[in-house]
C-alpha cells in the first residue's frame, strides 16, 4: 500500500518508506533507491517564485537581487554589482579662505548629499570599501579678485597627491575683467577597499575666496571591480 500510513509516507512496491515531515519543509530525494525525506525548503526563489507582479516602489537595496540566465542556468545577482556604487556627494554650503601664499590646502564639506556604501569620515576622507576603478569630479568657483591668481585642484589617495587639474600652477589672469572663476577635476582612481581619498586645492601668493554652495564633490564607482 502506498500514501500516508500513521505519521509515516509509504511508497508502494519500492520499499522506500519516509518520515512526515512539518511546516514549511519540502519534500526531497537523496537518490536512487534512497528514502525520500522532508527536509527545510532551500533559501533563495526558484522559477515558480518569478511573478512580477509586485512592483519595486522605491530605490532598490545593494543586497536585493535580480535573476540572470548564465549559460542558460538562472542565477541570483545582487543589485551593488551592476550599479555605480559605492558613491559619495558632498557640497559645501560657506565661502571658504584660502591661504595667502602659495600652499595646497585640504577642502572640507559641510553638507551630504548622497551616500550608498563606503565610510564618509569627520577627516573629510572617503574610504570605498569596495575595491575598483572609481570616478572622481571636483568643482570650486573661487570669487572674483582684483588680483591675479590660478588654482589647481588636486585629488588625494592615502595621504599623497595622484592627480590634478584646473589651472596649472603657472597659469593667472585678472580677475577684475573677467570676473568668478569656475574651476574643475575629474579623474579616475583605482582604490582598495580600506585605500581612502580627499580634495586640495592650490593657489598662487594671493588670498583667495571659494564661493559657498557653488562647490561640490562627487565619487562613484564605475560597474564591475576591475584590476589596477
Amino acid at each position: 500500500m502506498s500514501g500516508i500510513v500513521g505519521s509515516r509516507f509509504n511508497i508502494r512496491g519500492s520499499g522506500l518508506i519516509g518520515s512526515l515531515g512539518s511546516d514549511g519543509q519540502a519534500f526531497t530525494s537523496s537518490g536512487a533507491g534512497k528514502s525520500a525525506v522532508f527536509e527545510a525548503a532551500p533559501s533563495g526563489f526558484d522559477v515558480s517564485s518569478i511573478t512580477g507582479a509586485t512592483a519595486l516602489a522605491e530605490e532598490p537595496a545593494q543586497t536585493d537581487e535580480i535573476v540572470i540566465s548564465d549559460g542558460g542556468t538562472l542565477k541570483r545577482l545582487d543589485i551593488a554589482h551592476i550599479t555605480c556604487t559605492p558613491c559619495l556627494a558632498v557640497y559645501e554650503a560657506d565661502d571658504w579662505s584660502h591661504d595667502a601664499s602659495p600652499t595646497t590646502q585640504k577642502l572640507t564639506w559641510g553638507n551630504l548629499d548622497k551616500q550608498v556604501g563606503g565610510t564618509w569620515a569627520s577627516d573629510q576622507t572617503f574610504t570605498p570599501g569596495v575595491a575598483g576603478w572609481y570616478f572622481c569630479n571636483v568643482k570650486l568657483r573661487y570669487a572674483a579678485s582684483t588680483d591675479s591668481k590660478a588654482q589647481d585642484i588636486q585629488i588625494w589617495k592615502n595621504g599623497s597627491a595622484l592627480t590634478s587639474g584646473g589651472n596649472p600652477q603657472n597659469y593667472s589672469y585678472k580677475a577684475s575683467t573677467r570676473g568668478s572663476s569656475d574651476v574643475w577635476h575629474t579623474g579616475m582612481v583605482f582604490l582598495d577597499a580600506d585605500d581612502y581619498v580627499e580634495i586640495y586645492a592650490w593657489t598662487n601668493s594671493v588670498a583667495s575666496t571659494i564661493v559657498g554652495n557653488k562647490n561640490s564633490w562627487q565619487i562613484w564607482r564605475a560597474t564591475g571591480t576591475g584590476t589596477s
